[in-house]
């Protein structure tokens, strides 16, 4: 009885000062002896870290540093070709769009979604002697829409008249792919030339449809004219 009394005593002893040995060395932080070549090698270690980590810091400031010339090299090359205008044109800057036409045209700024044009959406319009105009119409859209579809519609009032289409070309307008159509109207007093390009813009995220009547019957160089300068965004 005695000895159970003792081996059961003692198991609590045990148990006691085992746990105040793990609730002190939780509190008291022992350092391990080392020897002078462990500890070198631990010397070594910690300074490999610190070089690895200044290496890292070292390669991020190398990739912002060429992020932000890069941003500047773009800026200073966009604002070189908006000061870039076609002789006899002039150039105008709405919002996110810039586009240069003759000179002899008057040009009206209108809104398109809203009553007055803003960096969302908006029209300006250019008329000039003959049959000479152009329209570009923009909106802020994150989805690119359908660009066949957006010509067809774009298209479709036109059909009321007596009209002759061309076949629907791809092209590019500033890296954009573009969708662009041709067409001649006749009436009674004669007839007149025009094509239709739509695109969207993934850098400004503007749908952009433009469109340009004519008298000249080498449509596609004149609406290469006004497409050559016109920006959606900075290159």
């Amino acid at each position: 009885m005695f000895k159970t009394k003792n081996t059961a005593f003692l198991l609590v002893i045990v148990l006691a000062v085992g746990g105040i040995l793990g609730y002190t060395a939780s509190h008291i932080s022992v350092q391990p002896t080392l020897s002078s070549q462990e500890a070198r090698i631990a010397q070594l270690t910690y300074a490999v870290t610190v070089l690895n980590s200044t290496i890292g810091y070292l390669q991020d400031y190398v990739r912002i540093s060429n992020s932000t010339i890069n941003i500047l090299m773009e800026t200073i090359e966009g604002l070189g070709a908006l000061s870039t205008v076609k002789p006899g044109y002039i150039r105008s800057t709405l919002y996110s769009l810039s586009l240069q036409y003759p000179q002899e045209m008057n040009a009206t700024v209108t809104g398109f979604i809203d009553a007055s044009a803003d960096e969302w959406s908006g029209r300006v319009t250019g008329t000039g002697p003959g049959y000479e105009s152009f329209e570009a119409t923009w909106i802020s859209t994150f989805a690119p829409p359908s660009l066949e579809e957006s010509l067809d519609a774009g298209m479709e009032p036109l059909k009321s008249y007596s009209i002759e289409l061309s076949e629907k070309v791809q092209s590019t307008v500033q890296g954009h792919q573009a969708l662009y159509q041709t067409y001649r109207i006749t009436g009674e007093s004669g007839g007149f030339n025009g094509a239709l390009a739509v695109w969207y813009c993934d850098r400004s995220q503007l749908f952009v449809v433009f469109s340009v009547t004519t008298g000249s019957p080498f449509t596609v160089a004149v609406l290469n004219d006004y497409l050559s300068g016109l920006y959606c965004h900075l290159p």
